[in-house]
């Protein structure tokens, strides 16, 4: 009937990743976050550490001229408070599965 009101029991609907398989892996070492009002912006980056050669001495003196290394950007997000606490919910998730399993709790 028209006029009668829809269940409030939730239907859940099976997510499909399009494209996942096809997606590169990009190592991630570098996360710069900041709070804009009720906005998260959350980037990610990728550093390699700066290659120096030859004796301590030289390898010192390389350090010292280097005035900066690059953050190369792979990613810019920006989430609403509700989907940073999803982000944070899942991220502690996996370290906790990823702790367990190396305490040989998760086969």
């Amino acid at each position: 009937m028209a006029d009668q009101p829809i269940d409030a029991e939730p239907i859940n609907v099976p997510l499909e990743h399009v494209g996942l398989d096809d997606t590169p892996l990009i190592f991630a070492n570098q996360f710069l976050a900041q709070v804009q009002q009720d906005e998260f912006l959350l980037i990610v980056g990728q550093v390699a550490p700066p290659i120096v050669t030859g004796t301590r001495a030289e390898q010192l003196e390389q350090l010292r001229a280097i005035t900066s290394v690059k953050s190369h950007v792979i990613a810019r997000y920006v989430l609403t408070r509700t989907r940073l606490d999803e982000l944070i919910a899942t991220l502690e998730d996996i370290r906790q599965k990823a702790d367990a399993q190396r305490r040989g709790e998760l086969q």
